[in-house]
């Protein structure tokens, strides 16, 4: 009390020991972990069986709560500290300090704009470019630079992304590049410097409803007060465009990785044609093999079923990809799940229709008694006319409620109206599935991603007029993920 007695905000003061009573030398650490669990949601929990306080305590000019039920900070950072007396004397004290990774005060991850020194452009400075379109294998020179504009054209591939990178020089040491991975046109970007080792820019041909083939125009305007790189589509494609574009001709290859080769290098995917890849494994004594399918030997460029439970779902669960995020320290996590006989061969074909990845699985035996397996990407899985969507959120009480569709005048749009609370908050998930088995929500960056609950998805969020009505809309027909979920008022609700 002597030393806290000056504050503008109370204490919330809330003890592990009323859960799960004194742990004698693990207590300390008990404490220490409920501090990092309370940061981590911005929320003070209740003391467990609190009614009444001690007659005996003298908390008169204290500011402090005991908690008896759930305390909201109401901030997106706070800090909270733990202290020990030891029975021997010794007094031991913990505060930490951060900001809330989970729940409702979630804070968002801005990067603040970085230092970038102003380099003078000497006459002549080449600026080159590499990227997925021919698996990084070569720096090609951008055309102009005389006025400090810098241009080139690129083909988007089969996948309809493709990341790059900029350098001033042929070893990719002095970089131009943005501050993030994944990077928009919006993003800060700085260079050169030797620090854009991971972080590229991203076409993403499914916001600009470019199909592959299609023909993009890059360009970097190197001015002296700041560095902006953006690009474009055009309405060339290459198949009838006279323009030489960067990646036309190059093949890209599909690899298998599997359970059969304890997850150790790759086995290629043979092309058959007709934008067809195969290849095949033998089932091993466990009678059940997982699997993998990487782009161009780059595991950033990978695909992946949506969830890490696939065995013999069928179409049911779609996948994602190509990207790195099926990967994580322990190796695959989200693989194909195939179960056969011990010795059966078993053929993975991966192929390109209408624009859209498919993946299947056979028998190399047509009267083999092993399963016949195939699965969509997200995109045409999510689009089918009878698939119905969930949500989930503060204003259905943490239950599943589907949403409504009209067939007849807007097939694949999904909508929900959604209360808003007291407060004027509310937020949300979507799940695709009636057992919430694939959920759509944001990934770290902001950006829509499919997959499920152990992924750390985090919510929607809406902020309006207290106690009105928002109309949440999911419109599976976007191209682009990030446009699929909108919300709009629709009228307020009385007191």
């Amino acid at each position: 009390m002597a030393v806290m007695h000056q504050r503008k905000f109370p204490i919330c003061k809330t003890s592990a020991k009323s859960n799960i009573a004194h742990l004698e030398a693990g207590a300390g650490i008990a404490g220490l972990t409920k501090c990092i669990m309370m940061i981590n949601v911005a929320t003070a929990p209740p003391n467990c069986h609190f009614n009444v306080i001690n007659a005996h305590l003298t908390i008169e000019g204290y500011p402090v709560a005991f908690d008896t039920e759930t305390i909201n900070t109401d901030y997106s950072s706070s800090y909270c500290g733990v202290s020990s007396f030891g029975f021997g004397g010794t007094n031991s004290r913990a505060d930490v300090y951060g900001y809330a990774k989970r729940g409702h005060r979630s804070a968002i991850r801005v990067e603040l704009p970085k230092l970038s020194p102003p380099r003078v452009i000497p006459i002549g400075q080449p600026v080159f470019i590499m990227g997925t379109w021919d698996n990084w294998s070569t720096f090609e020179q951008m055309t102009g630079g005389r006025f400090g504009k810098y241009t080139c054209s690129v083909v988007l591939g089969d996948t309809r992304v493709e990341r790059f990178q900029l350098s001033c020089d042929l070893e990719g040491a002095e970089t131009i590049h943005p501050l993030i991975s994944e990077a928009g046109q919006k993003c800060q970007v700085v260079g050169p410097d030797r620090e854009g080792r991971g972080l590229h820019f991203c076409i993403n041909g499914f916001s600009d409803g470019a199909r592959p083939g299609t023909i993009y125009e890059i360009e970097l305007d190197w001015a002296e007060e700041k560095k902006t790189v953006s690009w474009k589509p055009t309405s060339g494609h290459i198949s009838t465009s006279e323009i030489e574009a960067i990646g036309d001709g190059y093949d890209h290859q599909y690899y298998l990785v599997g359970s059969w080769r304890q997850w150790v290098g790759f086995q290629e995917l043979k092309p058959i044609g007709n934008g067809q890849f195969q290849g095949s494994f033998k089932m091993g004594p466990r009678q059940v093999e997982s699997f993998q399918i990487v782009r161009n030997k780059d595991f950033a460029q990978v695909f992946h079923p949506a969830t890490s439970s696939t065995a013999t779902t069928g179409t049911n669960v779609p996948f994602c990809g190509p990207d790195c995020n099926s990967r994580s320290a322990d190796g695959a996590r989200k693989a194909w799940n195939v179960r056969g006989p011990q010795h059966e061969e078993m053929v993975v074909t991966i192929e390109l229709v209408d624009s859209e990845f498919r993946v299947s699985v056979a028998p190399a035996d047509a009267h083999a008694s092993g399963p016949e397996l195939s699965w969509d990407g997200w995109l045409r899985w999510l689009s089918e006319k009878s698939r119905s969507f969930y949500i989930q959120g503060s204003f259905t009480d943490e239950t599943l409620a589907i949403m409504s569709t009209d067939s007849h005048h807007e097939p694949g749009v999904h909508r929900y109206e959604a209360a808003l609370d007291s407060a004027g908050f509310a937020s949300f998930f979507i799940a695709a599935s009636s057992d919430r088995s694939i959920i759509l929500g944001l990934d770290g960056q902001g950006g829509l991603q499919m997959g499920e609950e152990r992924d750390g998805l985090d919510a929607w969020y809406i902020y309006g007029t207290p106690n009105s009505t928002y109309e949440v809309v999911l419109d599976t027909t976007q191209l682009d993920m990030n446009r699929m979920v909108s919300w709009a008022p629709l009228r307020a609700l009385a007191y």
